[in-house]
């Protein structure tokens, strides 16, 4: 049963690249945000632009749950995202949500037990990403961060370009907060920018092996592009990696 939408105002903007920004909304029917999980999504409405169509687009929410705000990445493609670029502090949406199961296995929202979930609980994490994709993956390092979750993650980032990449600082915010936690960026552009010492190259098995990832044992996450979507299924089915093991969103 779909959830109800909501009214929401906007609280929060912030540029995150020249095409990415950050939204906060608060709600503003003086109930707090529903509980959800990270990698969950919700919809977004947009009623008082006319002739708007579609009027709504699902996100993945970007930051894990508190109870008085969902913030969201979003990427500036689009009529929706063009009515929502134009709205100001304290206009107001409507959202409804949470929706989904794309989480961290072992921790699902109303998740089952059984030896199936106990084992999930303790593998390590992999988390793969592209683009704004980083969204819902962003999202579960810091759920990770803020249980203090004991399992080891690791979050490989690919970008074309190094400039105007979303989330960086955050990330490694994360990254020391979390001795858990590893951030690796790499990016697909050549030649590397001058003075660039991280991955360069799209993610690959090698890339990943190098940095130490088991793939007999953790369970992967990836979201992105639809090109990147199927070259990490394709690369993790390679890699003899189980199903139950691979877990991917699709935009």
């Amino acid at each position: 049963m779909a959830a109800p939408y909501r009214p929401y105002a906007l609280s929060e903007v912030k540029a995150e690249a020249d095409d990415v920004r950050s939204f906060v909304f608060t709600p503003a029917d003086g109930q707090p945000v529903p509980p959800f999980k990270a990698g969950q999504f919700f919809m977004l409405r947009i009623s008082d632009v006319p002739g708007l169509k579609p009027p709504m687009r699902s996100y993945s929410a970007a930051r894990a749950y508190t109870a008085d705000k969902l913030r969201f990445g979003i990427k500036l493609h689009g009529p929706f995202t063009h009515a929502l670029f134009d709205k100001k502090k304290g206009d107001k949406i409507e959202i409804s949500g949470p929706y989904g199961f794309f989480t961290l296995a072992g921790n699902e929202a109303g998740g089952a037990g059984g030896p199936a979930a106990d084992s999930a609980a303790t593998a390590p994490i992999v988390l793969l990403a592209a683009g704004i994709g980083i969204t819902p993956l962003l999202c579960m390092a810091e759920e990770l961060a803020g249980g203090k979750d004991p399992r080891s993650a690791i979050l490989v980032y690919s970008n074309r370009e190094l400039n105007q990449v979303p989330f960086i600082p955050l990330l490694e915010e994360l990254q020391a907060a979390n001795p858990n936690f590893k951030f690796i960026h790499t990016i697909t552009c050549d030649p590397a920018p001058e003075g660039w010492d991280g991955e360069c190259g799209r993610i690959s098995a090698g890339m990943l092996q190098k940095h130490g990832v088991d793939f007999g044992l953790s369970h992967f996450y990836f979201c992105g592009p639809k090109a990147f979507n199927d070259a990490m299924q394709q690369m993790l089915e390679g890699a003899g990696v189980a199903k139950e093991r691979i877990h991917k969103e699709a935009w």
